[in-house]
């Protein structure tokens, strides 16, 4: 008894699985802030009530945005609407009395300087960003030097004649390319020292000397484990083989074991098997509904 073992079983696994979800239904589940992935929200007593729900609804359209721009019934100055809040005569530069100009109205004016009026021939930005880019002294489309591989051409009036080689024995052979010739001469030095049949056949012979028959390969397949009871030390005299002789003991340790090194039996140890601090189904016992309660309490 004092080597008795508490486990839980399939039974109480699931009694924790129902205690859990018990306990888990009066939770809620985190949420992160809006724009945060490390703060969670957390329950506050601000609560949205019926009471406030129902205000909310019965505001209707009349609730305002807050922009001037949703605002209804914007004020004027004489028939002209301020199309923002922040427009006002002095913002506008209105000073004289009467016929009030609107902010769009001003919008369309530039203003006048000395020496200058408006033109149709307009100076774009990108016609002044390709005007800097061009060098003081710039030509169009015009070749100032010949050069092969580095060296100028000299010109004869405005023709450059460039000699170009039109035969291979006009190239500089760095590469050292096999003429017609040489390659003829590698290939009939080469057959003539291939090897002939004999000399394929002894070499072939040569290299399976020591290669394993198939004949061999499933005697020693056979050896694999092989066994045999016998009486003395004397009987023993395959290096393939395990022997057993019967000694003393009873049930899992009835025989000793021995093996053949270099002609001389040698024991290597017994058929025992040692089951100290192995756990047995009977030390096995199941934890109880009351003991998984117990622990829920701490």
């Amino acid at each position: 008894m004092a080597n008795q073992k508490k486990f839980l079983d399939q039974n109480g696994v699931l009694y924790v699985w129902t205690k859990l979800k018990t306990l888990l239904g009066g939770k809620v589940d985190k949420e992160f802030k809006t724009g945060s992935q490390s703060q969670y929200k957390v329950l506050s007593d601000n609560n949205l009530t019926d009471e406030l729900v129902t205000k909310i609804n019965n505001a209707g359209d009349s609730s305002f945005s807050g922009n001037y721009g949703d605002l209804k019934s914007k004020p004027s100055i004489n028939g002209h609407e301020l199309a923002s809040g922040e427009n006002t005569l002095e913002t506008l530069g209105i000073q004289a009395a009467g016929d009030y100009a609107t902010k769009a109205e001003l919008g369309n004016k530039v203003s006048k300087e000395d020496g200058k009026g408006l033109s149709t021939e307009d100076y774009t930005t990108a016609e002044k960003t390709k005007l800097g880019g061009i060098q003081t002294g710039a030509q169009v489309n015009v070749i100032e030097s010949v050069k092969v591989n580095g060296i100028a051409q000299e010109a004869d009036g405005k023709a450059v004649n460039i000699a170009v080689p039109t035969k291979v024995s006009q190239l500089s052979n760095d590469s050292k390319f096999q003429t017609e010739t040489e390659v003829t001469s590698k290939v009939n030095n080469a057959v003539a020292d291939k090897v002939n049949q004999t000399q394929m056949t002894s070499a072939i012979s040569a290299a399976t000397t020591d290669m394993a028959t198939k004949t061999y390969v499933t005697q020693q397949l056979a050896n694999i484990n092989k066994k045999a009871v016998v009486t003395s030390t004397e009987e023993m005299t395959d290096p393939n083989t395990i022997y057993l002789i019967a000694n003393v003991g009873e049930q899992d340790n009835s025989y000793d074991e021995y093996i053949v090194y270099e002609g001389t039996p040698e024991k290597i140890g017994t058929t025992k098997v040692d089951l100290t601090n192995y756990v047995q189904d009977s030390d096995l016992i199941a934890i109880t509904n009351g003991e998984i309660d117990e622990i829920f309490k701490k």
